[in-house]
């Protein structure tokens, strides 16, 4: 029962080995891939499928001069199709089936490469001539072509085991690359939504700020014209007083000349009440005017931000402020 049942997984496991055999021929030519470098080495492309490299250099040019793969369609550049990868795994597994690495296991480590002859059943190894006369004389070494039917049956069903056993590995380790095939298209797709969401989350932030810029020039040329207004009356104040002024000092003198009593103490009057109100308009103006000396310093270019430009703004609002803490002009205009 035991040997049916073996057998049976034998014969799985041989149609297993044939059908990683077919994962590794080229899905064009279906030729089997080459280990070594050459016409038939496995190219894996961007899309993670992989042809062998005669038929990359046989794939037609598509549209704007690009390859298109032949598995999936997808797309790739010439520079991509000169920088094509080799398959690591698919390499690994043709090094597992190569003839070459077959026959390293039947020449002898020991004694220079000699051909192993005879099996040791105490062992369980092949071995050279020179290794059973050397290590194994003591032992039971028989030649395969003389070996009882029974031992070399309990050999065959141990092949067939251990037959199984790798058909296990190669299939998890094909498991194994193709995980990480997927994992590698996730990371790439991840990482074309993330730069999308930076694109989009700079525009927003560039559309803000210029809004937010716009605004605060709008504040600073509003003030700007309310302060020159100000001035500007302020000033025809000043050319009305001092006409006034001039006209009553004009009189006066004549009154003097003439020495007319009477008109000279009426002018004393008139001269007192002009110079306390030219008095009072002055320290009014010098006290106001003292908050026009701001020196607005423009911020450097890497200095600029939100916060920057309404710090400006309160900066160029202040001789406003100062305004409206000095004459009744002033209070009109803060307001």
């Amino acid at each position: 029962m035991n040997n049916d049942t073996d057998r049976e997984n034998a014969t799985k496991a041989t149609a297993r080995i044939a059908a990683v055999r077919a994962s590794l021929e080229c899905p064009v030519c279906l030729q089997e891939f080459q280990a070594e470098a050459g016409k038939r080495v496995p190219k894996l492309l961007p899309c993670t499928h992989t042809i062998c490299w005669t038929c990359v250099s046989k794939l037609p040019r598509c549209h704007q001069r690009r390859f298109r793969c032949p598995e999936c369609k997808s797309q790739f550049s010439e520079d991509q199709r000169k920088k094509l990868p080799n398959n690591v795994s698919v390499i690994r597994v043709l090094d597992a089936f190569s003839t070459d690495a077959g026959t390293k296991g039947l020449r002898c480590e020991v004694h220079d490469g000699a051909p192993l002859q005879v099996f040791c059943t105490d062992c369980n190894n092949m071995v050279c001539y020179e290794c059973a006369f050397l290590h194994h004389r003591s032992h039971d070494v028989q030649k395969p072509e003389s070996m009882d039917p029974r031992v070399y049956e309990q050999r065959e069903e141990v092949v067939r085991k251990l037959l199984a056993r790798s058909c296990q590995k190669v299939e998890k380790l094909v498991a194994i690359e193709k995980t990480i095939d997927d994992a590698v298209n996730n990371v790439s797709d991840l990482g074309v939504a993330a730069r999308i969401h930076v694109e989009d989350e700079y525009r927003e932030r560039v559309r803000k700020l210029t809004e937010h810029r716009d605004e605060l020039l709008n504040q600073i040329a509003s003030i700007g014209e309310r302060r020159t207004s100000y001035l500007k009356r302020t000033k025809e104040e000043i050319s009305r007083t001092l006409s006034s002024v001039t006209e009553v000092q004009e009189s006066a003198s004549a009154c003097l000349e003439r020495r007319s009593r009477t008109k000279i103490l009426c002018h004393e009057q008139q001269l007192r009440h002009k110079i306390r109100k030219t008095q009072s308009l002055t320290q009014s103006l010098e006290l106001t005017l003292e908050g026009t000396r701001l020196e607005l310093v423009p911020p450097q270019p890497s200095q600029v931000s939100a916060c920057r430009l309404g710090e400006v703004v309160a900066e160029w609002r202040t001789p406003l402020h100062v305004f409206g803490r000095h004459g009744a002009a002033a209070g009109e205009l803060a307001s």
